[in-house]
Formats: structure tokens, C-alpha cells, sequence
């Protein structure tokens, strides 16, 4: 897949499989795929690759630069809403800990006062 990707690239860019840039920077890949072509050869365009996670592209003379870039867009606000659900999950549950903190130390502060006046009675009735 990898090589019939590098092919597709350096034909449709006309330039050697060296010159490909990688996947990994999905800015580049798509700088590289909005090059003008020639007369010959199309302006390459850009599509999702759906096997290689949100930034998977290829190259391709069928789909627009739109269109790739609307399902990148697309990748990037699902994943975006899947972290903000997380963030949201883990601030509600800190807030239940929180909660629960709270109850413990008033529980706590309860049972200190109740001592201190059984500790007080027991004085009082100590010294009487």
C-alpha cells in the first residue's frame, strides 16, 4: 500500500518518490498536494485514507482539496468532541470526589465536636 501510495504521489506530482512528503505532517502533505500539475497531468487532489487514522490522505486526480480537507475537518472535530466528552467525564467525576471529600471532612469535624463535649461532661462529671 505504501508503495502503490509513493507511485500514486510521484505521478501525479511528476516529481521522483524522494521528493514525497511524508504522512506525518499533514500540513506539508497537503501543501504538497495542492501544487499545480501540468497540462498532462492535473493538479493532484487529496482524500481520506480511512486505514490510516485521521490525518490517513492520498493522492488522487478524482476527489478535490475541499473534500479532503471537510474530512479531515471532520476527523478532527469528531476526535476534538470525543476529548472534550472525556474532559467533561473526568471533571464531573473529580466533582463527586470533591463532594464525597467534603461530606467526609464535615462527618469528621462532627465527630471531633461530639468528643470534645463528651471529653467536657466527662471533666465536668470528673471533678464533681
Amino acid at each position: 500500500m505504501k508503495d502503490q501510495l509513493a507511485y500514486e504521489l510521484a505521478r501525479a506530482s511528476d516529481r521522483t518518490s524522494e521528493s514525497i512528503v511524508p504522512r506525518s505532517d499533514p500540513a506539508a502533505f497537503l501543501a504538497e498536494a495542492c501544487l499545480p500539475g501540468n497540462a498532462a497531468n492535473p493538479p493532484p487532489t487529496v482524500r481520506p485514507v480511512p486505514e490510516f487514522g485521521a490525518f490517513g490522505l492520498e493522492l488522487t486526480q478524482d476527489a478535490s482539496v475541499h473534500e479532503a480537507m471537510e474530512a479531515v475537518m471532520r476527523d478532527l472535530r469528531r476526535s476534538t468532541q470525543e476529548h472534550i466528552g472525556r474532559a467533561v467525564h473526568l471533571i464531573l467525576d473529580i466533582q463527586d470526589m470533591l463532594r464525597t471529600s467534603m461530606e467526609t471532612i464535615h462527618t469528621s469535624q462532627q465527630l471531633i465536636q461530639n468528643s470534645d463535649r463528651v471529653i467536657a461532661r466527662a471533666r465536668t462529671l470528673g471533678s464533681e
